[in-house]
């Protein structure tokens, strides 16, 4: 039942906005990926996992003519848009079986270098999952086809910015653009 629950979470999330259907899937297979070449433990990647299908669930709480403009957004459309990491770990808070996600769920817009939000952590103040997941969302979002479709430019604006400020979004020691990790990682 707590399987099927979260499913059909993610999906009503998903359902929200047509041009990024099945974006919380691919964002859980992206970060599952990466964290099995990182060799994090099960319970680490089944958080992973489970924090992917659930990050973005904040957007329930953002309305219509924000999430879905396709121009680009005002500066308080943006901080709107940017509340939702808080909104989605206020919706789950209550569910104790997915504390370990509420980091990853908060914490998935965070930068390295401390301009991301909501709470601009530096560094390996972000907890690593968030981060894991932060560059599973960044490149899922530059490759999908429905938005690579809507919004070119922006994609690729975006991928050359990950590829040219190494460190600045994820860790310094992943590689860009797949953010897959380099090295070690601890």
């Amino acid at each position: 039942m707590f399987t099927q629950t979260i499913t059909a979470l993610a999906g009503a999330v998903d359902a929200r906005d047509t041009s990024t259907a099945l974006h919380s899937w691919r964002v859980k297979e992206i970060a599952g990926d990466i964290g099995r070449v990182m060799r994090l433990g099960d319970s680490d990647l089944e958080a992973l996992e489970w924090g992917g299908l659930l990050h973005d669930v904040g957007k329930i709480g953002v309305p219509d003519h924000v999430l879905l403009k396709q121009e680009r957004l005002n500066r308080e459309e943006r901080m709107i848009m940017n509340s939702h990491p808080v909104l989605g770990a206020q919706i789950i808070a209550p569910v104790t079986r997915l504390s370990r996600e509420l980091p990853i769920i908060r914490g998935h817009h965070e930068w390295f270098n401390g301009s991301g939000y909501p709470d601009r952590l530096i560094g390996d103040e972000i907890p690593l999952l968030a981060r894991v997941l932060h560059c599973a969302d960044a490149f899922e979002a530059m490759t999908a086809t429905a938005r690579t479709a809507r919004r070119p430019s922006r994609a690729r604006r975006r991928s050359a910015s990950c590829a040219s400020t190494p460190g600045s979004s994820s860790t310094p020691r992943w590689s860009t653009p797949s953010c897959a990790p380099s090295g070690p990682t601890a």
